[in-house]
């Protein structure tokens, strides 16, 4: 017997259309992010970690494992970084008083100068979302993609145990 196939049938499943989707954004980001980095002679990760340092605004300063944590990537690699960001003058780094193995990463004023001169387009670009999806669409969207990440980590980790 001949099965019917229905639009739907055709479609991928959710898990790949959403993968698809957000390979896309991600790529589509990296393209703006480049831009930015670029202008400031810097990598996109280079780039994220003051930007991420910046968002924390705590004159203490920000620890590496959580610029790290925030990265999703490994302490090493933030270490290995900010050696290149402390070198241009961009990055400060101090010891805590109380473990000496633990590293806190800050902005130079520089850091924040070259920071300031990206504000214009990273403002236009925000406006542009806002604009398309409106004040609470945009907070719905970033609360999905939340909701999303941890959605995908749990299964993850599902999958971690079942081998």
């Amino acid at each position: 017997m001949a099965r019917v196939l229905t639009s739907e049938a055709l479609r991928p499943a959710a898990s790949e259309q959403i993968s698809r989707l957000v390979r896309s954004i991600s790529a589509s980001l990296g393209e703006v992010q480049a831009t930015w980095a670029g202008k400031l002679q810097l990598s996109v990760p280079q780039l994220n970690m003051l930007l991420i340092i910046s968002d924390a605004d705590d004159k203490a300063g920000m620890s590496v494992k959580t610029v790290a944590e925030l990265l999703g990537v490994e302490s090493t690699f933030v270490t290995a970084q900010s050696k290149t960001l402390v070198a241009r003058g961009l990055l400060e780094k101090r010891s805590s008083r109380t473990d000496k193995r633990m590293i806190y990463l800050s902005l130079t004023p520089k850091a924040r100068k070259q920071l300031d001169d990206l504000t214009e387009t990273r403002n236009a670009f925000d406006a542009s979302i806002k604009r398309a999806f409106g004040e609470i669409g945009t907070l719905r969207t970033i609360e999905l993609l939340k909701d999303l990440d941890n959605c995908i980590l749990r299964c993850r980790l599902r999958l971690q145990l079942e081998e």
